[in-house]
């Protein structure tokens, strides 16, 4: 009944994906459908698939955790194969002091790559990042 499929990926073809299923060991993170062709050369197009929960495979990093004061500490998020890759919600980026006052808060729709200045204070200090107001990640920095 069916002679071809093409498989795509956030609404591009994916390169040599052409069979009746598709599987992958990287990131499935996004909208799949597939372009199923018909004997007579007619074809369709399947309903989107949205694959959102990606967090089990991307990671959140915070460096240097040494930092000169007003430095640049550097937020990213990165895949298995340590690619940067960008994940979409209202992430709120706060730094706090050792007693609890916030020092700078940053808020941001997306997360791939982003910097954050150190306070102009030496001391200790915590990074909280939630996203969609849930907890992310808490990372300790000591600025110098």
């Amino acid at each position: 009944k069916y002679s071809a499929y093409q498989w795509y990926k956030n609404g591009e073809p994916i390169v040599g994906e052409t069979l009746q299923h598709y599987s992958s060991e990287k990131n499935l993170c996004g909208t799949f459908k597939v372009r199923v062709f018909f004997a007579n050369g007619e074809s369709v197009f399947s309903e989107d698939t949205t694959f959102t929960n990606c967090s089990s495979k991307t990671e959140l990093l915070i460096a240097p955790t040494l930092v000169q004061k007003g430095g640049s500490i550097s937020i990213k998020m990165i895949d298995e194969n340590n690619n940067l890759c960008s994940e979409t919600g209202n992430y709120t980026i706060t730094i706090y002091g050792i007693d609890g006052s916030t020092i700078s808060t940053l808020k941001s729709e997306s997360i791939s790559n982003l910097t954050q200045l150190a306070p102009p204070t030496a001391g200790a200090y915590v990074i909280r990042i939630l996203k969609d107001d849930a907890p992310l990640k808490t990372q300790k920095i000591v600025v110098y």
